[in-house]
């Protein structure tokens, strides 16, 4: 689990996506782990800043998975 999202995003695209989320009201929660999807929302385990682990609920209609991605290595053999 990260602490801040687009980690690696350049100093140039990170302000303009924290600009879109926030004029969108998009709710950011790092340091946090999925552990349930109902029809109420999410479950959660969240990270505490002291490292304990504290269950969340969060209400939502929607979850979006966001995951990163690296080169493609392909393995040729003779």
């Amino acid at each position: 689990m990260l602490d801040k999202i687009a980690a690696g995003e350049s100093e140039t695209i990170l302000p303009l996506i924290m600009n879109d989320f926030a004029a969108h009201n998009v709710e950011q929660h790092v340091k946090t782990r999925l552990t349930a999807i109902t029809d109420e929302g999410v479950e959660a385990v969240r990270t505490t800043e002291d490292g304990a682990e504290e269950p969340v609920k969060i209400a939502c209609d929607y979850v979006v998975m966001a995951v990163g991605s690296g080169p493609t290595r392909l393995t040729w053999t003779a």
